[in-house]
């Protein structure tokens, strides 16, 4: 599963379980776990460098 982006370095994602977690990471890919809602304002945010990691409440 994880191959198909295997050329990004960035993931944005509302949640997640822990094994796509871990494969992710272990792949290089920095994933960041949010609750905001729009990608569009998850981005803005990313990209201001003010992105909170919510990993620890959305990983399931």
């Amino acid at each position: 599963m994880a191959g198909v982006i295997d050329d990004c370095e960035t993931l944005l994602c509302g949640g997640m379980g822990m094994g796509a977690y871990n494969a992710l990471t272990g792949r290089g890919i920095k994933t960041l776990l949010t609750d905001i809602d729009s990608i569009d304002e998850a981005l803005r945010t990313y990209l201001a460098g003010k992105l909170v990691d919510r990993a620890a409440e959305l990983l399931h």
